[in-house]
């Protein structure tokens, strides 16, 4: 049977839209996966200090998305500085906790002096039904951080020069959740890196919220994304929005902190936010 040309046009372009429809497809279902393996792999995470350097007046922070972590760490006996090449443990004092979405922040201090000049490694202790007997009784385990202790520290505080200000927002909508993030430019002097520490406080409720953040570029990036992050907003699924008030402090690997930024004001990202 002869098939015209109008036909074999009319086949044609079936094919065409029946290869894009698969190969989209295709992609929205390897995204999804993706996106999910990506959302279950946080795990625990050091964000700070990012040097190679402390004082005993530091503050170590981690986060996780454990959701046993918090229980673990006020077990007081977890997690610990110990000296590299010693056996003595200092265990880590909780200071302040941030819960955000999936995500458990800690703050953390050393709880006894640290020795000048001496390298000290972060170590957990696994659960024992997950470590061989000789990772228990070894003093060789590799330590997540490592860290040597400043003899001194100088004087100079970390200090704005120039006050942040909000570049945008934004709301994604994605399969596992939406991103949802206020963005900040900030512009600090220091002699080593620095880490933010952010206030958010909700108008309406008078509820405040404390996490610490880093930031890259001169770029700051406040909320969360599709699967977890430090800070959530009131009423994301909703169209009525919150008013938010944030405040930042600036505080270097040492320990040392800025004065306080100027406190800026913003309606909470929303679905017109992109």
């Amino acid at each position: 049977m002869k098939v015209s040309g109008y036909g074999v046009a009319y086949i044609y372009v079936l094919c065409i839209i029946f290869m894009k429809t698969l190969l989209l497809s295709i992609s929205l279902i390897v995204s999804a996966i993706i996106s999910k393996a990506d959302c279950l792999e946080y795990g625990i995470q050091v964000i700070w200090p990012i040097g190679k350097t402390i004082s005993n007046n530091s503050i170590i922070v981690i986060n996780s998305s454990d959701p046993n972590f918090l229980a673990k760490v006020l077990s007081k006996n977890f997690i610990y500085l110990r000296q590299v090449n010693g056996k003595v443990k200092i265990f880590l004092t909780v200071i302040q906790i941030c819960n955000g979405v999936n995500l458990k922040q800690v703050i953390l201090k050393a709880g006894a002096p640290l020795v000048d000049d001496t390298e000290y490694g972060l170590f957990y202790n696994q659960p024992h039904n997950k470590q061989t007997k000789a990772q228990a009784n070894s003093n060789n385990e590799s330590p997540i951080r490592k860290w040597v202790v400043q003899k001194s520290v100088d004087s100079y505080l970390p200090a704005w020069i120039s006050q942040p200000k909000i570049i945008r927002k934004q709301y994604y909508p994605y399969g596992c959740g939406p991103d949802v993030k206020v963005i900040f430019s900030i512009n600090a002097l220091a002699r080593s890196p620095l880490l933010i520490k952010a206030v958010l406080k909700n108008k309406r409720t008078g509820v405040m919220d404390t996490c610490y953040l880093t930031y890259k570029f001169g770029v700051l990036e406040l909320g969360h994304n599709m699967c977890w992050g430090e800070f959530r907003f009131a009423n994301e699924p909703v169209s009525d929005k919150d008013e938010y008030e944030s405040t930042f402090w600036l505080i270097d690997e040492s320990g040392k902190t800025s004065i306080a930024s100027n406190t800026l004001r913003f309606v909470e990202p929303g679905q017109l936010d992109r």
